[in-house]
């Protein structure tokens, strides 16, 4: 019997068997927030601030700017991917989840505001703030145009499910067209004040790597890829996980700026395929798995990390940059990045926790 077989038949009835299971979950959003890290720490030179440069990393952050931001198709396409193993596919479940982001987006927002009202760096008005609340326009949350996206995206899921039961090719292809169309449009119309939604709408075009990621779920594709390359060798099969990666990467560096069709609906979703499914690869063909825990911890507090991180970043950079780069060296300040996002992460995702518990309590969101 073939791997695909023994994990979605069972008594000659299907059954649901992810093939990521919870702990190489936050593997992956662990290795997905380091590339996010090294990202944004080291491919956009114009973000530093004074007294801070790498000119010997230009040609590595020309070079590595598109691979390093396959973060964003990951972590959409597990959005898609987790979303079918949903049990109730409902638009309550899609509230609950939105609220849970939500908060804390709100909670981190709360948080970083504070520094940027006592420096006196943040422009103060209730547009700005009803803006930024909404995802709109970030100024302090930096790097969040995801929260908006992932709402967004949540409230369209359960007709995406709905429609994906019958009709799961024609659904992929209307809902990614629709949504890159609907980006050329208002990028087209929008102007004015009304251009401070253009982020929001454009966050949109990642909606076929969900999609895509609800697809593999659906038809357990990742089984089928397993039973083509698996050598039962642990060695030539890590070393093909590592192949998969290296493409995955190396395909992105053809993937021009363009908001082309072939590269949000093709190239953006398949590099995100290749990269999870060669880590995938490597993670069960590792026989001491605990070599993976911090990488686990890191994904467990990656939504907040990847929050926290906007202060290095926003109207604050003057005054934290220098924190950030302290350590000069490219891969220590990517690990002291990480340690101070983290360490701040774990605070505040204490009370945050308790919050989310308690909307979910009271407003019976379960």
């Amino acid at each position: 019997m073939t791997i695909s077989q023994k994990n979605l038949i069972e008594n000659d009835k299907p059954v649901q068997n992810n093939f990521i299971e919870k702990d190489a979950t936050n593997v992956i959003k662990g290795v997905a927030l380091i590339f996010m890290f090294i990202h944004h720490f080291f491919t956009f030179p114009q973000w530093y601030i004074d007294g801070i440069s790498y000119p010997y990393l230009l040609e590595f952050a020309q070079w590595a700017q598109a691979p390093t931001k396959i973060c964003v198709p990951i972590f959409a396409f597990l959005t898609g991917y987790f979303y079918y193993y949903t049990k109730n596919k409902t638009m309550r479940y899609s509230i609950k989840k939105s609220t849970d982001v939500w908060l804390y987006y709100l909670i981190v927002f709360a948080v970083l505001l504070i520094p940027a009202v006592f420096l006196g760096v943040y422009d103060f008005s209730a547009k700005n703030l009803i803006l930024e609340l909404l995802g709109a326009k970030l100024p302090t949350m930096f790097f969040c145009f995801y929260v908006a996206f992932y709402i967004i995206s949540m409230l369209v899921l359960p007709l995406y499910a709905k429609l994906s039961e019958k009709y799961p090719a024609f659904t992929f292809v209307l809902f990614s067209l629709l949504t890159v169309t609907i980006y050329i449009i208002m990028d087209m119309v929008l102007f004015g004040s009304a251009r401070e939604f253009m982020q929001i709408i454009e966050s949109l075009v990642w909606f076929p790597c969900i999609a895509l990621g609800f697809i593999f779920a659906q038809y357990g594709i990742f089984y089928q890829f397993m039973n083509l390359i698996n050598t039962k060798n642990r060695l030539l099969n890590t070393l093909i996980g590592f192949a998969f990666i290296i493409f995955a990467l190396y395909s992105r560096v053809f993937c021009i700026d363009a908001m082309t069709l072939h590269r949000l609906i093709i190239s953006e979703p398949v590099s995100a395929v290749f990269f999870i499914f060669g880590i995938m690869v490597i993670y069960h063909n590792t026989n001491h798995k605990a070599i993976y825990k911090p990488l686990s911890i890191i994904g467990k507090y990656s939504l907040t990390m990847w929050f926290v991180s906007c202060i290095f970043f926003n109207q604050c950079k003057a005054f934290t940059q220098p924190i950030l780069y302290l350590p000069k060296d490219p891969l220590l300040v990517t690990v002291w990045g990480l340690l101070l996002c983290l360490f701040a992460s774990v605070i505040i995702q204490i009370p945050t926790n308790l919050l989310v518990k308690l909307k979910n309590k009271v407003f019976k969101l379960y």
